[in-house]
């Protein structure tokens, strides 16, 4: 069997068997979370809340719970079904 080498093989396993590999997204957390969160998607999230329906109920969902059941009323009832 003849040992062939491809010519991307060797720069592939340079960049994806080091730690190289987490650099780039290192770099894409800190740009997204401290560069673009912060100077433009909260205040595109914050508009979008108070602005469309969907983000009504997003609000709601938070305010009142996602099933908005509360733990008095969940407790008294029965279980229904089988199980």
């Amino acid at each position: 069997m003849a040992l062939l080498v491809r010519a991307d093989q060797i720069p592939q396993k340079l960049i994806f068997r080091t730690p190289l590999v987490n650099l780039p997204i290192a770099i894409s957390e800190a740009e997204q979370d401290y560069f673009y969160w912060p100077l433009k998607y909260k205040q595109v999230t914050k508009e979008w809340l108070n602005n469309t329906e969907w983000g009504a109920l997003f609000k709601r969902y938070h305010r009142e719970g996602h099933l908005n059941v509360s733990e008095k009323k969940f407790a008294e009832e029965p279980l229904s079904g089988t199980v």
